[in-house]
């Protein structure tokens, strides 16, 4: 029996020491489980704060996306009738245009008849003018009209450069040099 109690005592130190770390481990995990539960308290609280504000951020937009819906309307409300306002002035000008072309063209029919009878009166006067303008129809010849200014420097007149140096409007004379090139 002493043998047995001997052993059974052994036994019993075995388990009190196991038993000892058991505890120990379980105040651990204890100390371990109270931080966590403290820090999800906190990440709870923030969590509920980042909810409030999503909600406050959500109903803000609602609002302003209201304000613009309400804008655009207005915006889009004046510019139609702003376009009604253009069209309708745009139609009167037209129907001006077309009333200034009608007397445009018969401006132009009365004009050149004015003009052709005109020129049959200038032709008579000038048969030269008028060789001319069959040579120039004809394709004969260039024809250049110019006015030359007195200058030291040379102007271009179709393929020549001519420069006036001297004039005498008493006499009618000038003196002129020309450069083709």
């Amino acid at each position: 029996m002493s043998a047995d109690l001997a052993k059974q005592q052994d036994q019993n130190k075995i388990l009190t020491a196991q038993l000892d770390q058991a505890n120990s481990r379980i105040a651990d995990l204890k100390g371990q489980m109270e931080v966590t539960t403290q820090r999800m308290g906190l990440t709870q609280s923030e969590l509920a704060k980042a909810k409030s504000r999503a909600e406050a951020i959500r109903q803000e937009q609602q609002t302003s996306d209201q304000k613009l819906t309400a804008q655009l309307g207005q915006v889009q409300k004046e510019s139609e009738e702003k376009i009604g306002a253009v069209a309708s002035e745009v139609g009167g000008a037209k129907k001006d245009i077309e009333a200034t072309k009608t007397d445009l063209e018969a401006t132009k029919r009365q004009a050149g008849a004015q003009l052709g009878r005109h020129e049959r009166d200038e032709r008579a006067d000038r048969p030269e003018q008028d060789d001319l303008e069959d040579l120039r129809r004809r394709g004969d010849r260039n024809y250049y009209e110019f006015t030359l200014q007195k200058s030291k420097n040379a102007q271009r007149v179709g393929p020549v450069q001519m420069s006036l140096t001297r004039t005498d409007p008493k006499k009618a004379k000038y003196n002129r040099h020309s450069d083709s090139r």
